[in-house]
């Protein structure tokens, strides 16, 4: 762009502002005092342009001529040169008067305090119209989306050159019916737990493609929030301790600072790692931290000799052949996979043994607080587990700094470039450690959105789900839709609700996403597309729906005549989750009424669809990892980990006496026989055995010496007993009496 155009760019965007500033002045005094008096501060500068303007400067470019630029720069010189003319020495009756003008302007004080208000309406005023244009932005995008159902909605066969592959199963064949063009086919994750039927890669990266690191942050939030913060005030609230240390400690690890070398830094994101110096990407180290030359982890990449173990776990009943050329063609070419591993594998040994004997054989909180403060610092599985201990005895502030600890682990191994896209980092679930990144991360969500950051609390929620999109570990699906709708990201939601990772698999499709998306399409008064929904979450979840009208929305149960079948127990799991934060988003009045009415319509006008015929054959017997006692697993981890007594008191008793719910594992995968023992990492397979036997037999002596002196100090006690018998003189309990 020439210096001509820039200078208009400038000369507009001065003009503008102007303009503002002379509507907004009022006061006749103001106008007199802006005539009169010219700042030396009014020099035309280059300020930041609108970048809409930039539009159509290209065509107007080459017919200008270069006198133009000459008078432009004449007048430039002019107003450069104006402010010297202007200014003038006071007088003495020039003093005179200003003294008498400022008396006045005292009394005007309250006149100036209205101004203040009106332009605080005025603020709002303009928020309110923003708000409204963004509404009408996304109500337009919504509507866009009727012509691509016109068209079939997405593609059947999505190939990264898009092409079209060919399959073997085509519309109307086989037993699967295509319910809706918008919303594509309708398979089940019991017949297919190794998603071989999904090839929609482009709308999978759709959904990620934003991501931002600074979106994780939530001090970047709060500075959006509370715009008036200084850099002092930042700079004092990044030097707070995550735990309470006592001075002594905190002199100890300043003068290992000093040994240290690139230790924190002054953005408080610098942290050494061997010869080489990384830049945390979404945590900052804290002042009672630590500081250590390396890191704990290493993050190694995985190739098809890896992955093709993990799938033969996910489908033991497919050909190896076909796993082996879905790992080459199709995973690995659209995916990278990860696996943290341990930097020293003796001390993690160590670590773990000390862990699995204080946590699972003989818990003990005091040993495991000694593990994370004295021994092992940054051993995350006694972080997430300490910090669980300090939630339970209302220590809030020192389980949130141990919970931000075990992530920045994690941030300190991670790789220049990584992207939390669902594509350049997908973290197998299998891995130990990969594991406890996810379960950081659920814990970090709870801990952002009690502290008001719903919008960083819903980039993590997206985080979650991108590392594993597919699978889901955790079952972000159940939960990301509340803050969402919290953040007001409606289109997003609308987004997601469309896409074929939420509708693919009967599974994949939940209640909360369902009926939040009903809530989003009413909110952008998109009433037809918010019924139609609505009808379709009826039909997947009916008796959810009617639990719904009768005890949130309170609605007359003896109105509506309706033969329900008996909810599944996953389906009465959902619900009850579901349930527990609706209100935040239902909160409305006229929300709830048109809720109210339209289900009271759908239970008059809409029939209840049979789901025996829905059903597909698949055989119990064979193993399934996504699947206990025939409830998505990952919806049972999500129960678990909200910690709500009501979800949790819905999980079948079969399901904590059968498997294993260890708090810093909840129900890690299992495998199915001899060959995939090697491959699925339990912490069984990560300790050391000899060690955890001579800490087991030490324990075992030390038992007993305590028995062997508790033994003895009650012979003692009953010795002196019958001698106080024999010699009642000398009982003193006698001599009272």
């Amino acid at each position: 762009m020439s210096s001509r155009q820039l200078r208009r760019l400038g000369k507009d965007d001065l003009e503008t502002t102007l303009l503002k500033l002379t509507s907004k002045s009022s006061s006749p005094d103001a106008i007199a005092e802006e005539e009169t008096v010219v700042s030396v501060h009014d020099k035309p500068s280059t300020t930041q342009s609108n970048m809409f303007m930039l539009m159509g400067d290209d065509e107007t470019s080459e017919v200008d001529s270069e006198e133009a630029e000459k008078e432009e720069e004449e007048k430039e010189e002019e107003t450069v040169a104006q402010p010297k003319k202007v200014i003038q020495v006071e007088t003495k009756s020039q003093k005179k008067n200003r003294k008498k003008n400022s008396k006045k302007n005292k009394g005007k004080k309250s006149k100036g305090k209205q101004s203040n208000t009106q332009s605080s309406l005025n603020d709002e005023e303009e928020d309110e119209e923003f708000d409204r244009l963004l509404a009408q932005f996304q109500k337009k995008t919504v509507a866009s989306y009727k012509s691509l159902d016109s068209q079939g909605g997405y593609d059947e066969y999505d190939d990264e050159e898009g092409f079209m592959t060919a399959d073997e199963g085509k519309i109307g064949d086989g037993d699967e019916s295509r319910t809706s063009s918008a919303y594509g086919r309708h398979y089940d994750l019991r017949t297919d737990p190794g998603f071989s039927k999904f090839k929609h890669f482009k709308q999978l990266y759709s959904l990620f493609e934003s991501f931002d690191f600074n979106r994780l942050i939530p001090d970047n939030e709060f500075k959006l929030l509370f715009d008036d913060l200084s850099p002092e005030t930042l700079q004092d609230i990044d030097s707070v301790t995550s735990t309470s240390v006592s001075p002594e400690v905190m002199k100890q690890i300043e003068k290992l600072k000093r040994l240290v070398k690139n230790w924190s830094g002054k953005d408080k994101r610098s942290v050494p790692n061997g010869g080489s110096v990384r830049k945390l990407q979404f945590t900052k180290i804290r002042d009672d931290w630590l500081p250590t030359v390396r890191g704990e982890f290493l993050l190694k990449k995985l190739g098809k000799q890896e992955l093709v173990p993990w799938l033969k776990w996910q489908r033991p009943l497919d050909w190896e052949t076909v796993i082996n050329e879905d790992a080459e063609y199709k995973w690995l070419r659209h995916f990278t996979y990860y696996k943290f591993d341990a930097l020293n594998q003796t001390n993690s040994k160590k670590a773990l043994t000390e862990f699995y004997l204080s946590t699972i054989l003989h818990p003990d909180h005091e040993a495991l607080i000694s593990i994370i403060s004295s021994h092992f610092p940054y051993h995350v599985p006694g972080l997430l587990q300490v910090a669980l201990i300090c939630v339970r005895q209302g220590d809030k502030s020192n389980s949130n700094g141990l919970v931000e600890r075990a992530l920045f682990v994690f941030d300190r191994c991670l790789k220049t470039g990584i992207q939390f896209n669902a594509k350049d980092f997908q973290l197998p679930y299998i891995y130990f450690y990969n594991r406890q990144f996810y379960l950081a991360i659920m814990r970090y969500i709870q801990i952002v959105s009690q502290r008001g950051a719903i919008s960083t609390a819903a980039e993590w929620a997206k985080t979650l789900l991108s590392l594993s999109p597919l699978e889901d570990p955790l079952g972000a699906r159940y939960f990301m839709d509340h803050y969402l709708a919290a953040n007001e990201e409606y289109q997003y939601i609308i987004q997601l609700v469309r896409n074929p990772l939420f509708n693919l698999y009967k599974q994949w499709f939940t209640l909360g996403i369902g009926l939040t998306a009903v809530y989003s399409y009413w909110k952008l008064e998109c009433l037809q597309e918010s019924r139609e929904l609505l009808q379709r979450v009826w039909k997947k979840y009916p008796s959810a729906l009617h639990t719904i009208f009768t005890e949130f929305l309170l609605g007359d149960p003896s109105s509506v005549k309706i033969n329900l079948e008996s909810p599944s127990v996953s389906d009465s799991i959902e619900t009850k989750a579901y349930m527990t934060r609706m209100g935040a988003i239902w909160k409305d009045h006229d929300s709830k009424t048109f809720l109210h009415d339209e289900l009271l319509h759908i239970f008059k006008t809409v029939p209840v669809e049979s789901t025996d015929s829905e059903e597909e054959n698949y055989d119990d017997a064979s193993p399934n990892p996504f699947f206990i006692e025939d409830i998505p697993v990952n919806l049972l981890r999500f129960a678990i980990l909200s910690q709500e007594s009501s979800v949790m008191a819905m999980i079948p008793e079969e399901v904590w006496s059968n498997y294993s719910v260890f708090e810093f594992d909840v129900l890690p995968p299992q495998p199915h026989d001899r060959e995939s023992e090697e491959v699925v990492e339990t912490i069984e397979t990560l300790i050391d055995s000899k060690q955890l036997e001579l800490a087991q037999m030490e324990r075992f002596a030390d038992e007993q010496l305590l028995q062997q002196i508790n033994q003895l100090s009650l012979q003692e006690f009953m010795e002196q007993q019958q001698r106080l018998q024999q010699q009642p003189d000398q009982n003193p309990l006698n001599e009272e009496l």
